[in-house]
């Protein structure tokens, strides 16, 4: 499974501030927590959420560069433990900030590729990705 958030899509006025997991190994529990601050130096009004998820079998490459404003994940999930034949579900999350004036955006990537090992067992096959991507703007 492939996710990224792109901070600076549409334009450099977005930055990486944070992000959520980083690489993991093995069965594991992560935290994500994301935030957002809003308002000038006198008024700012701020919100955030947190969460965390089990990570059965399932090892996260954490992809991400603040150089580049984003946030990339790998789940590579195990094929021989259980969670390779049932339901999963990711969750990763990110913090982006954005200048207070003007229309600013990023993009979202939600993608998956398939394998299986070859009859043989020496090799693998795969699909091509299956992927979607979103594109948001904000108005200011």
């Amino acid at each position: 499974m492939y996710t990224w958030i792109d901070a600076d899509y549409y334009n450099s006025g977005g930055f990486l501030s944070d992000y959520a997991p980083t690489t993991t190994s093995g069965t594991t529990t992560v935290g994500v927590s994301i935030g957002v601050a809003v308002g000038d130096d006198e008024t700012q009004v701020s919100a955030s959420q947190s969460w965390s998820y089990t990570i059965p079998d399932v090892r996260v490459y954490d992809e991400s560069d603040y150089f580049q404003e984003i946030a990339k994940w790998r789940h590579d999930i195990a094929e021989d433990k259980a969670v390779g034949s049932n339901t999963y579900q990711i969750e990763p999350g990110a913090t982006l900030r954005f200048p207070q004036d003007g229309v600013h955006g990023w993009a979202e990537h939600y993608g998956v590729k398939y394998g299986k090992p070859k009859w043989w067992g020496l090799s693998w096959d795969f699909t091509d990705e299956f992927w979607i991507e979103v594109y948001l703007k904000i108005y200011n």
